[in-house]
């Protein structure tokens, strides 16, 4: 319906969390019966609850997998590979016939380069310096007022027969 698009898009909890709310409310509904419906067993109830769990699992973890930092032995393994390569560039490439300026200058821009972008891997092995933690724990509190307020608008949709 209308009126839950609507509320869906102006809710201020996440998308896929409201969306959860929402059928878990609908289950429930669904398990007390109307006049028009016949009451769900609590066995089809209780298996919906289980995916719906399910579902918030996988939710979660992905969000979990996004936001986690790459493990420090990867990191240190780059470094070293890197290390490994930069020394063994410039003599194979004057084995190859390299002309010596072209080795150093080829040398210094690839290092620049590959040094720059292992920079940036050591950064997000170590995110918490960077990662303001009173701001995420403050929108984590303001997500569970908002799943809290969710809750009551459902009901209210509920009560107002928009089961």
């Amino acid at each position: 319906p209308l009126d839950e698009a609507d509320w869906l898009l102006s809710s201020p909890a996440e998308h896929p969390l409201a969306i959860l709310g929402r059928l878990r409310s609908l289950i429930v509904a669904a398990g007390e019966g109307t006049e028009s419906s016949p009451m769900l067993c609590d066995t089809a109830q209780l298996q919906m609850a289980e995916r719906l769990y399910d579902l918030e699992t996988v939710v979660g973890t992905s969000k979990r997998l996004l936001g986690s930092p790459i493990a420090p032995t990867f990191t240190r393994h780059t470094s070293r590979l890197l290390c490994l390569f930069l020394c063994l560039l410039p003599p194979s490439l004057l084995g190859s016939g390299v002309m010596p300026l072209t080795v150093v200058m080829t040398t210094l821009l690839t290092s620049y380069i590959l040094v720059g972008i292992d920079e940036i891997g050591l950064k997000i092995e170590r995110p918490f310096p960077f990662i303001p933690m009173h701001h995420i724990c403050t929108m984590s509190q303001g997500n569970v007022k908002n799943q809290v307020i969710m809750s009551r608008d459902i009901r209210g949709m509920q009560s107002r027969g928009g089961k």
